[in-house]
């Protein structure tokens, strides 16, 4: 009877020990699996320049100083922190883990080449061919010489043929050194007042909701691009202006009419125009 019991305690131990090693394969391959290195080791200080080809958009970015810009037409808009940031991260991620075929011949079934990435640091220039999508958010794609063509992955979240200009306004950073705004529509103006955490208008208290939501859209106006300042525009006089007092700064800014979709911003804090869309310039109406 003892001599089965052991037997059963036995075949009990082996079963939990298979079972135990059946289901924590993966986590074992996980991490005793060497890595596959990642092709490129980018900094903010050892790279200096970007070259992206896309289908419908190509555009340098340079660094000056620590600062990175897009180069266009001549001048230098301040680059999208955020898009630079992506685009960094995305190639250090990158490695050849999965290659799906190492023939030339190829290329072209996997799209190779309909979108181009050069990568400029202090040692050498890079470039990456990149293909049609994987998934949902992985791209084919190849580095320099070598005719392998491996699956990129989030290659997706590098938006090629977006602008990387920050067509953010940034006409207002930091509310919290907000002391009053002015707004002016047909000759009509309403001058709000912050008082501590209070905005009155005259003497009456305004509600802190309508105000925070006026302000939300000023923080987060975005333009859908940026003309040169002597740019042709439909009307000349604004259809708004709002004057907008900080701690440090009074500035003015003005609407006027571009075209039938969208309104030219100007201030004379930046040397360009901002295209704003009709939309967003009617959110600051109400």
């Amino acid at each position: 009877m003892n001599h089965n019991r052991k037997r059963l305690l036995l075949l009990s131990f082996v079963l939990i020990l298979f079972l135990a090693l059946f289901y924590s394969k993966d986590f074992i391959l996980k991490y005793t699996t060497p890595k596959t290195a990642s092709l490129f080791s980018l900094t903010n200080d050892n790279t200096s320049q970007f070259l992206l080809t896309g289908e419908s958009l190509s555009q340098k970015i340079i660094k000056n100083g620590n600062k990175w810009f897009v180069e266009k037409g001549g001048k230098q808009f301040t680059a999208d922190p955020e898009k630079v940031s992506t685009l960094i991260q995305t190639l250090n991620d990158l490695s050849q883990e999965t290659i799906v075929s190492k023939n030339k011949n190829k290329h072209a079934d996997f799209g190779i080449g309909t979108e181009i990435i050069v990568v400029k640091t202090a040692n050498r220039e890079r470039t990456l061919y990149l293909g049609e999508s994987y998934g949902s958010n992985a791209r084919y794609a190849r580095l320099d010489k070598d005719a392998a063509v491996f699956v990129g992955e989030n290659l997706q979240s590098i938006l090629i043929n977006s602008d990387f200009r920050d067509l953010k306004t940034h006409i207002l950073d930091d509310e919290s050194t907000l002391q009053s705004m002015e707004i002016e529509m047909n000759g009509v103006k309403t001058k709000l007042m912050k008082n501590k955490d209070e905005w009155t208008l005259g003497d009456k208290k305004l509600k802190s909701g309508t105000v925070s939501y006026y302000i939300n859209d000023l923080k987060n106006l975005t333009a859908s691009d940026i003309i040169e300042a002597n740019a042709k525009v439909t009307e000349t006089n604004p259809t708004l202006t709002i004057r907008l007092k900080t701690q440090k700064q009074e500035s003015i800014i003005d609407f006027v009419k571009y075209d039938e979709k969208s309104y030219a911003m100007k201030s004379p804090l930046y040397p360009w125009l901002f295209l704003i869309p009709e939309v967003n310039v009617a959110s600051l109406q109400k």
